[in-house]
């Protein structure tokens, strides 16, 4: 009886010991993940036009809006960067929109290009975060939009990953407020690549599932 008990002291000890090494194991993987980047020499900009057919939209607004050259060259940014899936998911629907009304189509280089900058500025948040910036403010984080000081949020977040909650890769939750404290106005995208350290700022890639302008896009253009 004595050796029976002693035994099962004995297995529940080791499952303690294992439990406590994989939480101490896990906390020491998320920590080490938080801290990566991914170091780029050159400016924001630099690397979006080294990103060979990733980025072809989002130069045309460059070419198009004055100053934002100048921004994610030389200002300290955080950007979120929209790959050329987000602006063609945009622009199909609002040309389905246009069709639907006898409309002829438009392209990026056809819209006002007013409306096309306070779009973009809201991606282009002022100072540098990395995402240990982010991870550590349980409620997400506040930021302005560089330009137009447009109220955006972001949270940290951790993925499943093998039946296990909060094991797995980690992502932003990057959201247009609508100019709302309630949460459930908001209109939210994830990223796909974090903590890309250029000269002058970070890069937060988001998901191509995004449309460009945060649903509006179509509503601002054909009107």
């Amino acid at each position: 009886m004595i050796s029976r008990i002693y035994k099962l002291l004995m297995v529940c000890a080791v499952i303690a010991i294992v439990t406590i090494s994989c939480k101490k194991g896990d906390q020491t993987y998320h920590d080490a993940l938080k801290q990566s980047f991914t170091s780029y020499d050159g400016s924001a900009m630099d690397y979006l036009k080294a990103q060979t057919g990733v980025y072809d939209s989002l130069l045309v607004l460059v070419d198009r809006i004055p100053g934002l050259q100048d921004s994610l060259t030389n200002k300290k940014i955080t950007f979120f960067s929209i790959t050329n899936k987000s602006f063609e998911t945009a622009i199909k629907s609002l040309n389905r929109d246009r069709a639907f009304e006898n409309k002829p189509p438009l392209y990026l280089r056809d819209l006002d290009v007013s409306v096309l900058d306070t779009m973009v500025y809201k991606y282009v948040i002022s100072g540098t975060y990395l995402t240990t910036d982010i991870s550590s403010q349980s409620n997400g984080v506040d930021f302005s939009g560089l330009k137009y000081e447009y109220p955006m949020h972001v949270d940290y977040q951790l993925l499943n990953a093998s039946g296990y909650v909060g094991a797995g890769e980690q992502q932003l939750l990057f959201s247009d407020t609508n100019n709302s404290t309630i949460s459930s106005n908001w209109v939210s995208t994830t990223t796909q690549t974090l903590n890309i350290k250029t000269k002058n700022g970070i890069i937060h890639v988001l998901s191509p599932g995004h449309i460009f302008g945060f649903n509006q896009f179509s509503s601002k253009f054909n009107q």
